[in-house]
């Protein structure tokens, strides 16, 4: 089963793949968005793409989620994956000091930072839910 990781944002969208074979989270792009509906609809057709299944989208405690709920409950009217949450507090920061520790340069490390963040959220889901 191919499985996407979503670590959402009002600007950017940090997206990482997994499948159920090597149970192994990797980064795969960020996606500049303008708006929820452009959101939605930029990442159904990765969804559509990529054949996914299922859907694990980050929930923070704080500020941004009632907008990642939002985006969440229109994707989900568009894509036929199940959408799950997981909790995304500090996966950015955890994100950021394993780049560093692995010598990512500065320039790649700030272009795919949400996606490495993607990464985090999927790989946990992963480790403890699956």
């Amino acid at each position: 089963m191919q499985i996407l990781g979503i670590d959402y944002g009002l600007k950017k969208i940090g997206i990482a793949l997994a499948d159920t074979t090597t149970l192994l989270a990797v980064p795969y792009k960020v996606i500049r968005v303008k708006s929820v509906e452009d959101a939605v609809v930029k990442i159904s057709q990765v969804v559509d793409e990529l054949a996914i299944e299922k859907i694990i989208i980050g929930l923070s405690m704080y500020q941004m989620r009632n907008q990642t709920k939002i985006f969440a409950n229109l994707l989900e009217s568009k894509v036929v994956a199940k959408i799950e949450f997981v909790d995304e507090n500090f996966s950015t920061k955890m994100a950021q000091k394993a780049s560093l520790f692995a010598n990512i340069r500065q320039s790649k490390r700030k272009m795919m930072e949400d996606a490495y963040a993607a990464c985090i959220i999927l790989q946990d889901y992963l480790d403890y839910k699956l």
